[in-house]
């Protein structure tokens, strides 16, 4: 009876990852197999949910995520596990170096983002070599409302909890260099079979927006952004070794200072 359980469990887990893996299945519609997700998932124990890996090293959440499935990454939120153990889970990285929070910011789906947040999500666990952020990966991609809950710019979460807008990459771009490229190209479509990558990073031209008025409303966030949270310790020298020498570091830094000295406008009072 052992033996039989172990293989019931052995074939539930694999279900799970095929209904995760749709992409590869032609013909398949999501909303029937994020059901169908939902319902093995259900049947499965804490520890077994938590050990489902794919080929790459993703985690059941981690996939969720991906596909922007809401319902199946809440159930799995709400599992039966110790608080450190779920933020374990949250955070964990595939062998990609992509956490659940990174993947579902990259696609916009910020309510999911929202939940992964409340599980004590890091929103400032960069990928791995390239140190991309969620919110540079949230900008790039123009997910404005990916990018008003990260920075939370109310301050309804904790600090630690809030993205932190000096985030640099490997080479010494923050998410408001990534904007401002995006501003810069000519990228109308997201279906331009002759445009190329933006960077090295592999980071495309987006898919869901249009510019060049979500990135202007993305910019106008961060540079207030900027503005409130102070750049961390030794940023100035970290910057010089990577990015200032373009000058793009000055240009940002200069604006940033103008706009806090620029005094504040009188109001003409009617008599």
């Amino acid at each position: 009876m052992v033996n039989d359980a172990k293989k019931t469990q052995a074939d539930q887990k694999a279900q799970l990852l095929r209904f995760l893996q749709w992409q590869s299945t032609p013909g398949v519609n999501l909303v029937q197999n994020e059901t169908d997700a939902v319902a093995c998932c259900l049947s499965l124990g804490t520890r077994d949910l938590y050990s489902i890996l794919d080929n790459f090293g993703s985690t059941a959440l981690a996939l969720a995520c991906r596909w922007g499935m809401q319902q199946l990454a809440q159930v799995i939120l709400t599992t039966a596990a110790l608080t450190q153990e779920r933020s374990a889970y949250v955070n964990k990285p595939n062998d990609m170096g992509w956490t659940p929070l990174l993947l579902a910011a990259q696609n916009g789906h910020h309510l999911i983002c929202e939940d992964l947040l409340l599980a004590q999500a890091d929103p400032n666990l960069p990928t791995e070599g390239t140190r991309l952020s969620a919110l540079a990966l949230a900008a790039s991609y123009g997910h404005v409302n990916t990018v008003k809950l990260l920075l939370d710019l109310e301050w309804t979460r904790p600090p630690m909890n809030r993205a932190h807008p000096w985030m640099l990459s490997s080479d010494g771009r923050s998410a408001l260099h990534f904007v401002r490229e995006r501003l810069q190209s000519k990228l109308r479509l997201a279906g331009d079979a002759d445009a190329e990558a933006l960077d090295n990073y592999g980071i495309l031209k987006p898919q869901r927006t249009e510019l060049p008025e979500d990135y202007n409303n993305i910019e106008r966030m961060l540079i207030h952004s900027m503005r409130v949270v102070p750049p961390p310790p030794g940023f100035e020298a970290q910057v010089q070794d990577e990015y200032l020498d373009v000058g793009t570091w000055h240009q940002i830094l200069e604006e940033l200072d103008l706009l806090r000295k620029k005094p504040a406008r009188k109001t003409l009072h009617r008599r």
